[in-house]
């Protein structure tokens, strides 16, 4: 069957999100249950945490385990402008392909953002591909991959970046 849902306006803590929805085929097979389908951002906002989002869809296609512990798929990200702090980018977007069982999560991701920047740099475009492992529910968290960088520009806070970094 068919499963949607539509929230015009809503709050999570201190954010606001408008025009949230859900859309998407729900079905079982060998007991197993399915959901593929896209959720829906109109926008995000937490101005406490000085973030937005706008917006942005998350076409997930995703098999769950019976008991509902654990499940496999794949997601498709196209995200508008993305706003935290002094930190921006225009769009974003890309592929991860996850599973997630016994309090683990692996995902393999291929991401893309255009015209990223901050107070030190400036990108118009920055890649990340490679694979995310978490063990007990996110209590450990580790990535490995590879960034690319293109059009790369530094601006006045570039040097003290750096700084922080050593």
């Amino acid at each position: 069957g068919l499963i949607a849902a539509v929230m015009p306006q809503g709050r999570f803590g201190a954010c606001m999100l408008t025009k949230a929805s859900v859309y998407g085929k729900l079905s079982i097979a060998s007991e197993k249950p399915r959901f593929a389908g896209p959720v829906r951002l109109g926008e995000l906002a937490c101005p406490m945490e000085a973030m937005r989002l706008g917006e942005s869809a998350l076409a997930i296609d995703a098999t769950f385990d019976q008991a509902l512990d654990g499940a496999e798929g794949k997601a498709v990200l196209t995200s508008g402008p993305f706003g935290f702090g002094a930190i921006t980018l225009t769009r974003a977007g890309g592929e991860t392909r996850f599973v997630w069982r016994k309090e683990a999560f692996t995902a393999q991701y291929d991401l893309k953002a255009r015209q990223f920047a901050s107070a030190g740099l400036a990108l118009g475009e920055l890649a990340a591909k490679g694979a995310l492992r978490s063990q007990q529910n996110f209590v450990r968290l580790e990535t490995e991959g590879d960034l690319a960088a293109r059009d790369l520009r530094t601006g006045p806070g570039f040097s003290d970046m750096l700084a922080a970094l050593e």
